[in-house]
């Protein structure tokens, strides 16, 4: 009976030792699965993370031209110091100058459905290495339905981005060396490359509503000037202002770094009112 008895309690000893073990073992298996769904939802997280700050940080980045010419806050502050010009009224022609190391070029800009025509007169001597580029750039047909995307009223319209995101790939690190400055000054009617920085000029251009003087110590050499069709520049749609989110709902403009990554399309679904050049190119002098 004893022997029995003994059997017995080693049975009941062993089927206990038995489910101890299977709960150890579900709750080890438990355990792995818990930090292994907790190990992939941080790396996911990080992952994610990380992309929203390359976006920002490319957003950020690509603010290149229009960030470095000036803010719209900081435009006010110059402004508010300088004492208005004679040439400074709105919808004037700048008077043409002759026997100049120049070319001219025809600009066909489309602004709220009217086309209108823009001759610049674009100097050699002024800004040699900008005037190259920038007669480069027109041959190519480049400037062809970029849109002016920053458009300041009392301050500069910008232009430059090219409408396939695929070419302005391309002109991604294809700066130009700067030009001596203080030869002209960006006075009302002149354009100048937009920069980064020293030695960043690349395709991106704004053309000066008023004189901008000041620009002129920051390092924006001007290349041309508008010789016919100042009111055509003067009337360039101004409704969305500097730029701002990106996607209009905070009332203000494009984010370049979208327009860069997305060209046009991306211009069209949100900001379709921007005015733009249909087309540009080399002409004999008209004059």
């Amino acid at each position: 009976i004893a022997y029995y008895k003994n059997i017995t309690m080693r049975q009941k000893q062993s089927k206990a030792t038995s489910v101890v073990n299977i709960l150890v073992c579900f709750l080890v298996a438990f355990l792995i699965l818990f930090f292994v769904v907790l190990w992939t939802y941080s790396v996911d997280q990080l992952h994610v993370n990380t992309m929203v700050k390359k976006e920002h940080k490319e957003e950020d980045q690509s603010i290149t031209s229009a960030s470095k010419t000036i803010s719209f806050e900081q435009a006010n502050l110059y402004r508010a110091l300088r004492v208005p010009s004679a040439d400074s009224n709105p919808g004037t022609s700048i008077a043409p100058k002759t026997d100049c190391n120049c070319y001219f070029i025809n600009m066909t800009v489309n602004s709220t459905g009217t086309l209108g025509s823009v001759i610049l007169k674009v100097h050699n001597d002024w800004a040699p290495l900008g005037a190259k580029r920038f007669r480069e750039l027109v041959e190519q047909s480049y400037y062809d339905n970029a849109k002016f995307f920053r458009v300041i009223k009392q301050f500069m319209a910008q232009v430059g981005i090219h409408a396939n995101p695929q070419v302005t790939k391309q002109f991604q690190g294809q700066n130009i060396l700067d030009d001596p400055i203080g030869v002209h000054s960006n006075s009302r009617g002149t354009f100048s490359f937009a920069t980064s920085g020293p030695n960043t000029r690349s395709c991106q251009v704004f053309f000066n509503f008023v004189n901008n003087a000041y620009l002129d110590r920051e390092g924006f050499t001007p290349v041309g000037e508008v010789v016919q069709g100042m009111e055509v520049v003067d009337g360039l749609y101004s409704g969305y202002g500097e730029g701002g989110r990106g996607d209009g709902s905070d009332g203000r403009g494009p984010a370049q770094g979208r327009i860069n990554n997305l060209g046009n399309a991306y211009l069209d679904q949100y900001f379709p009112k921007l005015s733009y050049i249909v087309h540009a190119t080399v002409i004999p002098d008209p004059f």
